[in-house]
């Protein structure tokens, strides 16, 4: 049986990004993206809302996201969902394998500026990568 792991996600980065490192020295960049949609009340009326995603990039991108992206900017980003466990507790990681920098790079840009690449690994690459990092991290801090 086939099977299918993705997400996309185009909104704003809702804070500024974090950066650490794993205890072997990879980078990992950790950032809030915000998502606005609108959603029916028990009313019926349509009404704001967002959703706050926290994505994880790793190495190269890591280093090129914390880099580049500040509060505000828009960004594109495709990725896959993980899953963990640790303590008895369970939760979501959205791991990005590609992030797409839009508009200018002081966060006040519109999505119709030229995009500029995040460089991310291809796909064949970022998952043997991520299996590595993935048992480093599970090892260390799984936050």
């Amino acid at each position: 049986m086939a099977t299918f792991n993705s997400f996309t996600l185009m909104g704003n980065l809702a804070a500024e990004p974090e950066l650490r490192y794993t205890p072997a020295g990879s980078p990992v960049c950790t950032f809030p993206v915000a998502v606005n949609a609108r959603r029916k009340n028990s009313e019926g009326q349509f009404i704001a809302h967002v959703d706050f995603f926290r994505i994880t990039t790793k190495f190269k991108l890591a280093d090129l996201c914390f880099k580049h992206l500040k509060k505000g900017r828009p960004v594109f980003v495709n990725g896959q969902l993980e899953s963990w466990r640790k303590d008895g507790k369970f939760g979501i990681n959205f791991m990005a394998y590609d992030v797409q920098f839009l508009g200018s790079p002081g966060g006040a840009g519109h999505a119709s500026d030229a995009p500029v690449p995040g460089h991310g690994a291809g796909q064949d690459a970022w998952n043997e990568e991520n299996r590595a990092w993935l048992a480093e991290f599970s090892a260390g801090d799984a936050d």
